[in-house]
Order: structure tokens, then C-alpha cells, then sequence
């Protein structure tokens, strides 16, 4: 059964803590991933690289090898850092 799972902006690394790409992620933001794109837009860049864990956890139960709730992914400018959580 899949899941859905919660991607948070854990941190972002500026002054303001808002990205300056073009989607100006917020730290705190908090999006669902549910097999289609989050009702909250998502930066697509930040979406495509959290979208592959995000999918296969999802799929699966926590695996031996995870030491945490949560797997990070920091997206392709380095600039915020997203948690990805498991769902219900």
C-alpha cells in the first residue's frame, strides 16, 4: 500500500531563510507527496530531486540501514536542505 509522505524545507541556508531561486522557498515549509505533484507548489527542481526517495519510501517499510525518521535531500542549487518523512 503506498503511502504518503511529508517534505519539509528543513533548512535554508541564507540570511532571510527564503531561497533566492525562483520558487523562494520559505524553511518550514511543508508539502504531501501522494503519487501526484503537492497541493502547495513545490520548487520543481527541489520536487525532482526528492521525488525518487520519496517514492520508494513510500513503497516500502523502514529498512535496516535508516538511522533516522527521515531521509535528506539537498536540492540542485545547495541552497535548501528537504526532509523526507514517512506518512501514515
Amino acid at each position: 500500500m503506498k503511502k504518503k509522505m511529508r517534505i519539509v524545507a528543513h533548512n535554508v541556508a541564507t540570511d532571510d531563510k527564503v531561497c533566492k531561486g525562483i520558487a523562494k522557498t520559505k524553511e518550514g515549509e511543508e508539502y504531501e507527496y501522494r503519487g501526484r505533484t503537492p497541493e502547495q507548489p513545490m520548487c520543481l527542481m527541489a520536487l525532482n530531486a526528492c521525488m525518487p526517495m520519496a517514492h520508494a519510501m513510500s513503497l516500502t517499510d523502514k529498512m535496516f540501514f535508516e538511522k533516522n525518521d527521515y531521509f535528506e535531500v539537498t536540492c540542485p542549487h545547495g541552497c535548501v536542505t528537504y526532509r523526507v518523512y514517512r506518512g501514515e
